[in-house]
C-alpha cells in the first residue's frame, strides 16, 4: 500500500499464470529478453495480473476485476494459472473490504 495525499492505494493480486512469450515480447528478439525472464518448453514466460484498490476517504474504488470465474480448466491447465490466494476477492478479505464496500469499479 502506498499513499498519495488522502488516497490509499493497494495492488492486489488476482493470478499467477505462464503466458507466450510473443505477446509479453512482440517482436523484440529472445536474445534480448531471455536472460531477464527465461522462458519455458513452450516459449511462456510467468506473469502476474494485478488490480488495484483506491481508497480515497469517501469512496472505495476497484480498478481492474481481474480474470473472473468464467476461465475454464482446460484454459486453467494450458497457463497454469495459479489463484491459490484467492483471486481478487481474496485479496480484497485480506483488506477487509466486502464487495458490497465498493462503489465504483473501473
Amino acid at each position: 500500500m502506498f499513499t498519495v495525499g488522502d488516497f490509499k492505494i493497494h495492488l492486489i493480486n488476482d493470478a499467477y499464470t505462464m503466458v507466450d512469450a510473443g505477446g509479453v515480447f512482440g517482436l523484440v528478439p529472445r536474445a534480448l529478453w531471455r536472460d531477464m525472464v527465461a522462458p519455458d518448453a513452450e516459449n511462456r514466460v510467468p506473469m502476474a495480473y494485478h488490480a488495484l484498490v483506491v481508497q480515497t476517504g469517501t469512496q472505495t474504488i476497484l480498478i481492474d476485476t481481474g480474470w473472473g470465474d468464467r476461465v475454464n480448466e482446460k484454459q486453467r491447465v494450458f497457463m497454469e494459472m495459479d489463484r491459490s490466494q484467492g483471486g481478487i476477492m481474496g485479496a480484497l478479505d485480506r483488506l477487509g473490504i466486502a464487495p458490497e464496500q465498493i462503489d465504483l469499479v473501473i
